[in-house]
């Protein structure tokens, strides 16, 4: 049946007196040709998705102040509490927010799926963003209330929690070791995993009806101990192997190379906001408010994974980086440069090579370059190699070619012979062999193919 709608006229008397049959939150329309009332939509309804809206992408002043005048003029505006018109907004996009990390870790474990089966720590990361995806689904269906459909999920993310810890160091700890020295848990990691489910195993088995008292308990603020226990012991595990996996990256790290280096820094960021997530649940467990903060840790690892999905999408060779990033520092880390004035080294070797031409001596060797410069034949090998990226052979060489190659353009009476002898090779052969590596051509080509264009 077609009908045509006109909205309802406020000014007669008796529209107004029908209108008042319905709920004061109820908006409806005058079907003509009945002339009855039908309901149209509810305020309550519409000023929650206007402050979805508000809160998301926020509105000028202006328009806002006018619409709270508009709010405190209407009768029919006051009768929806307030507070409820404040909170949905910033709980509805939370718990938007919270689903929409739940399904991406979903992504991340279908998209680790593949990659589990090629080595170790591939398939530490799947668990990992298995946990995540537990933790971050449980989450949503907490604060969205859809829990009440699946009771007995509740409070499934407790033990699983607890796995995070062990799993982080052991991914993490195989970017500073040998991947196959690092097991996935050791003995004393499911201690706290088995303490916890034992002891909430009570509440685990128990019927849909207590688990749905205790859930209506703890939204009003007022937990059960066992599950005060249990957020306090899952805290406290993660925060212990948070605390253990920075001080080995300190001791294998220094602090300048750890802000210098993006992905350490990265590195760092995924410890905070676990540490800071893992606070959350232990302050809420003691004030028994952990309903709220957990909304808010899962908050952050919402924000985590976004911007965890957006780095591997631009930079999927990060973790890698890190692992060569470690590898240098433990290299720096076994150096017999400590007490090596690193700038000074540096001077003495350009005035010996740039000023003294000491590579034009044909038995210069490691141990008379290093008798010259005060250091060790080891310190000075160990500084070319990771300083200066080159070994004594390259060093020498390349100074020795670069002179070669300026006295073949300005002596050209001289020959490739006297020319080798003068600037330290003691035959014309690896001159030869010397000059062709570095340049590509041997030094006669060099001479005729530079003359040719001058």
């Amino acid at each position: 049946m077609s009908h045509s709608y006109l909205p309802i006229r406020r000014s007669a008397t008796q529209q107004q007196n029908k209108f008042r049959s319905f709920p004061r939150s109820q908006v409806c329309l005058l079907d003509q040709k009945t002339s009855e009332f039908v309901p149209f939509f509810n305020f309550s309804t519409f000023f929650f998705v206007f402050d979805s809206a508000v809160s998301v992408f926020g509105f000028p002043g202006e328009t806002l102040e006018k619409d709270f005048a508009f709010r405190k003029k209407s009768p029919l505006l006051q009768s929806i509490p307030k507070t409820r018109m404040e909170n949905t907004s910033l709980h509805s996009f939370l718990s938007g927010f919270i689903g929409f990390s739940s399904a991406l870790s979903l992504l991340f474990v279908l998209g680790e799926l593949p990659l589990a089966f090629k080595n170790r720590r591939n398939r530490t990361l799947l668990y990992l963003f298995v946990g995540v995806f537990i933790f971050q689904a449980h989450a949503y269906l907490l604060v969205s209330q859809q829990i009440r459909r699946y009771p007995h999920l509740y409070a499934i993310h407790l033990p699983v929690a607890v796995l995070f810890g062990p799993l982080l160091r052991s991914y993490i700890s195989s970017l500073w070791e040998e991947e196959d020295s690092i097991p996935l848990f050791r003995w004393y990691d499911s201690v706290p995993f088995c303490g916890i489910l034992l002891f909430l195993a009570p509440f685990y088995l128990s019927s849909a009806e207590e688990k749905l008292k205790c859930l209506e308990t703890a939204q009003q603020g007022h937990f059960s101990w066992d599950l005060r226990i249990g957020i306090a012991g899952m805290s406290l595990t993660l925060l212990f192997y948070l605390a253990h996996i920075v001080w080995n990256l300190v001791h294998r790290v220094r602090w300048t190379t750890i802000w210098d280096k993006p992905e350490l820094r990265m590195i760092l960021s995924i410890l905070f906001v676990a540490a800071a997530s893992s606070f959350l649940g232990l302050s809420g467990s003691i004030q028994q408010i952990s309903l709220s903060r957990l909304e808010l840790s899962s908050a952050l690892i919402a924000a985590l994974l976004c911007g965890l999905y957006v780095i591997r999408q631009s930079h999927p060779e990060i973790f890698s980086a890190v692992k060569r990033i470690v590898e240098e520092e433990k290299k720096y880390k076994n150096t017999q440069l400590k007490s090596v004035d690193l700038n000074s080294l540096e001077n003495k070797l350009n005035i010996l090579f740039e000023e003294k031409k000491i590579y034009k001596e044909e038995n210069l060797g490691l141990a008379r370059l290093s008798e010259e410069l005060g250091i060790s034949p080891h310190q000075l090998s160990e500084y070319l190699n990771l300083h200066l990226k080159k070994n004594f052979f390259q060093l020498v060489n390349g100074y020795r070619i670069q002179e070669a190659k300026r006295l073949l353009l300005h002596s050209s009476e001289t020959t490739v012979l006297s020319i080798a002898y003068e600037v330290g090779f003691q035959s014309k052969s690896s001159f030869n062999d010397s000059f062709r590596k570095e340049v590509g051509l041997s030094p006669t080509e060099f001479r005729k193919k530079t003359r040719s264009k001058t």
